[in-house]
Protein backbone atom coordinates (compact mmCIF):
# COMPACT_ATOMS: atom_id res chain seq x y z
CA UNK A 1 0.00 0.00 0.00
CA UNK A 2 1.37 3.27 -0.77
CA UNK A 3 0.41 6.39 1.29
CA UNK A 4 1.30 10.17 0.74
CA UNK A 5 1.81 13.09 3.63
CA UNK A 6 1.74 16.36 1.76
CA UNK A 7 2.49 19.96 3.62
CA UNK A 8 2.07 22.86 1.64
CA UNK A 9 2.90 26.30 2.93
CA UNK A 10 4.23 29.92 1.65
CA UNK A 11 8.04 28.66 1.58
CA UNK A 12 8.24 25.25 1.04
CA UNK A 13 6.00 21.86 0.73
CA UNK A 14 7.25 18.56 1.86
CA UNK A 15 6.39 15.18 1.03
CA UNK A 16 6.27 11.94 2.64
CA UNK A 17 5.75 8.60 1.23
CA UNK A 18 5.42 5.69 3.46
CA UNK A 19 3.82 2.00 3.80
CA UNK A 20 0.71 0.24 5.06
CA UNK A 21 3.27 -0.28 8.47
CA UNK A 22 4.23 3.85 8.46
CA UNK A 23 7.62 3.39 7.42
CA UNK A 24 9.38 6.02 5.43
CA UNK A 25 9.96 5.16 1.59
CA UNK A 26 10.58 8.78 0.29
CA UNK A 27 11.18 12.11 0.99
CA UNK A 28 11.09 15.43 -1.20
CA UNK A 29 10.42 18.72 -0.91
CA UNK A 30 9.97 22.17 -2.88
CA UNK A 31 9.95 25.80 -3.21
CA UNK A 32 6.44 27.62 -1.88
CA UNK A 33 2.58 27.08 -3.04
CA UNK A 34 0.64 29.49 -1.86
CA UNK A 35 -0.79 30.87 -5.34
CA UNK A 36 -1.49 34.56 -3.44
CA UNK A 37 2.41 35.23 -3.89
CA UNK A 38 3.17 32.67 -7.04
CA UNK A 39 2.55 32.29 -10.04
CA UNK A 40 0.34 29.21 -10.85
CA UNK A 41 3.16 27.79 -12.63
CA UNK A 42 5.63 28.11 -9.81
CA UNK A 43 3.57 26.37 -7.43
CA UNK A 44 3.06 23.47 -10.43
CA UNK A 45 6.69 23.73 -10.71
CA UNK A 46 7.30 23.22 -7.11
CA UNK A 47 4.78 20.28 -6.40
CA UNK A 48 6.10 18.08 -9.30
CA UNK A 49 9.90 18.64 -7.77
CA UNK A 50 8.75 17.28 -4.62
CA UNK A 51 6.72 14.88 -5.70
CA UNK A 52 10.05 13.35 -7.89
CA UNK A 53 11.85 13.71 -5.43
CA UNK A 54 9.71 11.96 -2.52
CA UNK A 55 8.81 9.42 -5.84
CA UNK A 56 12.19 8.65 -6.74
CA UNK A 57 12.93 4.87 -6.23
CA UNK A 58 9.04 4.08 -6.29
CA UNK A 59 7.68 2.88 -9.72
CA UNK A 60 3.84 3.09 -8.93
CA UNK A 61 2.32 6.32 -9.57
CA UNK A 62 -1.54 4.79 -8.03
CA UNK A 63 -1.76 6.36 -4.11
CA UNK A 64 -3.88 4.30 -2.22
CA UNK A 65 -4.22 7.58 0.48
CA UNK A 66 -2.99 10.95 0.34
CA UNK A 67 -3.30 13.51 3.36
CA UNK A 68 -2.83 16.99 2.09
CA UNK A 69 -2.70 19.99 4.15
CA UNK A 70 -2.20 22.78 1.17
CA UNK A 71 -2.23 26.55 1.23
CA UNK A 72 -2.40 25.96 -2.67
CA UNK A 73 -6.28 24.87 -2.80
CA UNK A 74 -7.17 20.95 -2.61
CA UNK A 75 -8.70 21.43 -6.22
CA UNK A 76 -5.67 22.66 -7.92
CA UNK A 77 -3.88 20.66 -6.33
CA UNK A 78 -5.67 17.40 -7.43
CA UNK A 79 -5.44 18.77 -10.80
CA UNK A 80 -1.57 19.43 -10.84
CA UNK A 81 -1.31 15.87 -9.92
CA UNK A 82 -3.42 14.26 -12.47
CA UNK A 83 -1.53 16.46 -14.94
CA UNK A 84 1.60 14.64 -13.48
CA UNK A 85 0.32 11.38 -14.35
CA UNK A 86 -0.72 9.92 -10.72
CA UNK A 87 -3.81 7.83 -9.31
CA UNK A 88 -5.06 8.99 -6.35
CA UNK A 89 -7.78 6.26 -4.61
CA UNK A 90 -8.32 8.16 -1.45
CA UNK A 91 -7.79 12.04 -0.45
CA UNK A 92 -7.88 13.06 2.68
CA UNK A 93 -7.59 17.16 3.08
CA UNK A 94 -6.33 18.09 6.39
CA UNK A 95 -6.76 21.44 7.68
CA UNK A 96 -3.24 22.82 8.33
CA UNK A 97 -3.62 23.71 11.75
CA UNK A 98 -5.01 19.98 12.16
CA UNK A 99 -2.12 18.67 10.84
CA UNK A 100 0.09 20.66 12.75
CA UNK A 101 -1.75 19.39 15.66
CA UNK A 102 -1.25 15.90 15.22
CA UNK A 103 2.62 16.32 14.21
CA UNK A 104 3.31 18.87 17.18
CA UNK A 105 1.64 17.06 20.18
CA UNK A 106 0.13 13.94 18.71
CA UNK A 107 -3.00 14.91 20.15
CA UNK A 108 -6.20 15.35 18.43
CA UNK A 109 -7.22 18.50 20.36
CA UNK A 110 -5.63 21.63 21.89
CA UNK A 111 -4.51 24.87 20.96
CA UNK A 112 -1.69 25.65 18.06
CA UNK A 113 -0.29 28.70 17.92
CA UNK A 114 1.11 28.70 14.15
CA UNK A 115 4.17 30.55 13.30
CA UNK A 116 5.43 29.85 9.97
CA UNK A 117 5.62 32.19 6.97
CA UNK A 118 2.71 33.57 8.15
CA UNK A 119 0.75 33.03 11.37
CA UNK A 120 -2.77 31.89 12.95
CA UNK A 121 -3.56 30.65 15.73
CA UNK A 122 -6.01 27.61 15.41
CA UNK A 123 -8.45 25.34 18.33
CA UNK A 124 -8.84 21.64 17.20
CA UNK A 125 -11.68 19.34 18.38
CA UNK A 126 -10.49 17.04 15.91
CA UNK A 127 -10.43 16.64 12.26
CA UNK A 128 -13.89 18.19 11.41
CA UNK A 129 -13.98 20.53 14.51
CA UNK A 130 -11.81 23.59 13.19
CA UNK A 131 -11.67 27.31 13.98
CA UNK A 132 -9.16 29.43 12.93
CA UNK A 133 -7.84 32.71 13.92
CA UNK A 134 -5.95 35.30 11.63
CA UNK A 135 -4.07 34.27 8.95
CA UNK A 136 -5.19 36.96 7.00
CA UNK A 137 -1.38 38.55 4.89
CA UNK A 138 1.63 40.03 5.88
CA UNK A 139 -0.29 43.13 4.34
CA UNK A 140 -2.70 43.23 7.47
CA UNK A 141 -1.98 41.01 9.36
CA UNK A 142 -0.11 37.52 9.92
CA UNK A 143 1.39 38.90 13.63
CA UNK A 144 4.46 37.08 15.06
CA UNK A 145 4.97 35.30 11.75
CA UNK A 146 8.78 34.99 10.11
CA UNK A 147 7.51 37.57 7.64
CA UNK A 148 6.45 39.51 10.30
CA UNK A 149 9.56 38.79 11.92
CA UNK A 150 11.78 39.67 8.90
CA UNK A 151 9.84 42.60 7.83
CA UNK A 152 10.69 44.41 11.25
CA UNK A 153 14.30 43.16 10.77
CA UNK A 154 15.02 44.94 7.24
CA UNK A 155 12.82 48.18 8.39
CA UNK A 156 15.06 48.44 11.43
CA UNK A 157 18.15 47.71 9.35
CA UNK A 158 17.08 50.48 6.62
CA UNK A 159 16.11 52.81 8.77
CA UNK A 160 19.91 52.85 10.43
CA UNK A 161 21.23 53.30 7.04
CA UNK A 162 18.86 56.13 6.27
CA UNK A 163 20.31 57.52 9.47
CA UNK A 164 17.10 57.66 11.70
CA UNK A 165 17.00 54.42 13.18
CA UNK A 166 18.47 53.10 16.67
CA UNK A 167 22.04 51.35 15.66
CA UNK A 168 21.55 47.22 15.22
CA UNK A 169 23.92 44.85 14.03
CA UNK A 170 20.88 43.69 11.82
CA UNK A 171 22.69 46.45 8.59
CA UNK A 172 25.70 44.36 8.49
CA UNK A 173 23.55 41.14 7.82
CA UNK A 174 20.92 43.04 5.69
CA UNK A 175 23.73 44.02 3.33
CA UNK A 176 25.37 40.36 3.55
CA UNK A 177 21.82 38.82 3.22
CA UNK A 178 21.12 40.32 -0.50
CA UNK A 179 24.53 40.13 -1.62
CA UNK A 180 24.93 43.75 -1.73
CA UNK A 181 28.05 46.01 -1.75
CA UNK A 182 27.78 47.96 1.84
CA UNK A 183 28.52 50.87 -0.09
CA UNK A 184 24.99 50.39 -1.75
CA UNK A 185 22.48 52.85 -0.84
CA UNK A 186 19.72 52.03 -2.67
CA UNK A 187 18.68 49.14 -1.59
CA UNK A 188 15.36 49.03 -3.77
CA UNK A 189 16.71 46.52 -6.43
CA UNK A 190 17.57 44.18 -4.27
CA UNK A 191 14.36 44.26 -1.77
CA UNK A 192 12.35 43.88 -5.00
CA UNK A 193 14.03 41.93 -7.69
CA UNK A 194 12.50 41.61 -10.95
CA UNK A 195 10.10 44.65 -9.22
CA UNK A 196 8.29 42.15 -7.76
CA UNK A 197 7.24 41.90 -3.88
CA UNK A 198 8.40 38.37 -2.74
CA UNK A 199 7.35 37.39 0.79
CA UNK A 200 9.81 34.67 0.94
CA UNK A 201 12.73 36.68 0.86
CA UNK A 202 11.12 39.10 3.52
CA UNK A 203 10.31 36.01 5.56
CA UNK A 204 13.54 33.90 5.28
CA UNK A 205 14.79 37.07 6.77
CA UNK A 206 13.93 35.92 10.37
CA UNK A 207 16.34 33.52 10.89
CA UNK A 208 18.99 36.31 10.64
CA UNK A 209 16.82 38.40 13.08
CA UNK A 210 16.80 35.43 15.57
CA UNK A 211 20.93 34.67 14.99
CA UNK A 212 21.22 38.31 15.74
CA UNK A 213 18.57 38.43 18.74
CA UNK A 214 20.69 35.81 20.51
CA UNK A 215 24.09 37.45 20.01
CA UNK A 216 22.19 40.28 22.01
CA UNK A 217 21.49 42.94 19.61
CA UNK A 218 18.81 44.28 21.43
CA UNK A 219 16.70 45.66 18.50
CA UNK A 220 16.70 42.06 17.12
CA UNK A 221 15.73 41.09 20.35
CA UNK A 222 13.09 43.28 20.79
CA UNK A 223 11.82 42.16 17.47
CA UNK A 224 11.55 38.42 18.47
CA UNK A 225 10.00 39.05 21.65
CA UNK A 226 7.48 41.34 20.33
CA UNK A 227 6.68 38.32 18.15
CA UNK A 228 6.36 36.33 21.09
CA UNK A 229 4.07 38.73 22.42
CA UNK A 230 1.62 38.68 19.84
CA UNK A 231 1.09 35.29 19.68
CA UNK A 232 0.31 34.98 23.06
CA UNK A 233 -2.23 37.95 22.48
CA UNK A 234 -4.08 36.06 19.31
CA UNK A 235 -3.38 32.29 20.83
CA UNK A 236 -5.52 33.96 24.31
CA UNK A 237 -8.37 35.37 22.70
CA UNK A 238 -8.54 31.95 21.36
CA UNK A 239 -8.70 30.29 24.70
CA UNK A 240 -10.91 32.49 25.97
CA UNK A 241 -13.54 32.05 23.17
CA UNK A 242 -13.29 28.13 23.62
CA UNK A 243 -11.63 27.35 26.76
CA UNK A 244 -11.42 29.66 29.31
CA UNK A 245 -13.03 27.29 32.63
CA UNK A 246 -11.24 24.50 31.48
CA UNK A 247 -9.20 22.55 34.11
CA UNK A 248 -6.10 22.50 31.57
CA UNK A 249 -5.17 23.88 28.15
CA UNK A 250 -2.69 22.29 25.87
CA UNK A 251 -0.61 24.72 23.59
CA UNK A 252 1.73 23.76 21.16
CA UNK A 253 3.97 26.10 19.48
CA UNK A 254 4.54 25.15 15.99
CA UNK A 255 5.74 26.58 12.75
CA UNK A 256 9.55 27.68 11.51
CA UNK A 257 9.41 30.67 13.13
CA UNK A 258 9.46 29.70 16.37
CA UNK A 259 12.88 28.20 15.63
CA UNK A 260 14.37 31.47 14.84
CA UNK A 261 15.29 32.16 18.47
CA UNK A 262 13.99 30.88 22.05
CA UNK A 263 13.14 34.21 23.12
CA UNK A 264 10.28 34.57 20.68
CA UNK A 265 8.54 31.57 22.83
CA UNK A 266 9.83 32.48 26.30
CA UNK A 267 8.00 35.71 25.40
CA UNK A 268 5.29 33.65 24.59
CA UNK A 269 5.01 31.28 27.37
CA UNK A 270 5.08 34.70 29.60
CA UNK A 271 2.46 36.25 28.17
CA UNK A 272 0.42 32.99 28.43
CA UNK A 273 1.09 32.14 31.10
CA UNK A 274 -0.09 35.66 33.36
CA UNK A 275 -3.21 35.16 31.24
CA UNK A 276 -4.07 31.38 32.25
CA UNK A 277 -1.68 30.12 34.88
CA UNK A 278 -2.92 26.37 34.31
CA UNK A 279 -2.10 26.23 30.40
CA UNK A 280 0.43 24.22 29.38
CA UNK A 281 2.47 25.22 26.28
CA UNK A 282 4.80 22.92 24.43
CA UNK A 283 7.13 23.40 21.80
CA UNK A 284 6.22 21.20 18.31
CA UNK A 285 7.71 17.23 18.14
CA UNK A 286 7.03 17.00 14.48
CA UNK A 287 7.39 18.89 10.91
CA UNK A 288 3.50 19.25 10.07
CA UNK A 289 4.52 17.06 7.11
CA UNK A 290 3.99 13.91 9.84
CA UNK A 291 0.65 15.13 10.22
CA UNK A 292 -0.53 12.53 7.59
CA UNK A 293 1.29 9.51 8.59
CA UNK A 294 0.25 9.90 11.86
CA UNK A 295 -3.78 10.34 11.13
CA UNK A 296 -3.27 7.48 8.96
CA UNK A 297 -1.93 5.23 12.84
CA UNK A 298 -5.25 7.08 14.27
CA UNK A 299 -7.41 5.53 11.53
CA UNK A 300 -5.75 2.30 11.57
CA UNK A 301 -6.05 2.13 15.44
CA UNK A 302 -2.54 2.38 16.35
CA UNK A 303 -1.35 4.79 19.11
CA UNK A 304 1.22 7.38 17.81
CA UNK A 305 4.16 6.42 19.48
CA UNK A 306 6.92 9.33 19.80
CA UNK A 307 9.88 7.14 20.20
CA UNK A 308 8.97 5.24 17.35
CA UNK A 309 8.06 7.90 15.00
CA UNK A 310 12.15 9.96 16.16
CA UNK A 311 13.34 6.71 15.19
CA UNK A 312 11.42 6.47 11.69
CA UNK A 313 11.29 10.03 10.88
CA UNK A 314 13.98 11.68 12.70
CA UNK A 315 14.94 13.76 10.24
CA UNK A 316 11.50 15.70 10.50
CA UNK A 317 11.62 16.50 14.48
CA UNK A 318 11.67 19.90 15.13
Amino acid sequence: MLNVSVDGGGTKINVVVFDERHELLGFGHGGGVNRRYDTKENVCSNIANAMEKAMLNIKSKTIDNMYCAMVAGYDFFLETMSNLGYSIIRFVPMPEGYAYLLAGGLVQAGFVAMSGTGSSVVYCNGKDNYYRYGGYGIMIGDEGSGAWIGTRGINAALRCIIGWGVETTLVDRLYEYLDADRDVKDLLPYLYPHNVCTRTLFANFARVVGEEADKNDPVAMEIVREAGRLMALQTVAAVGNHAKDAESIGIYACGGAWKCSGLMYDSFKEHVYSAYPYARCHRGKFEPVLGGVIQSMIENDIEPDSSWLSGEYGMFEV
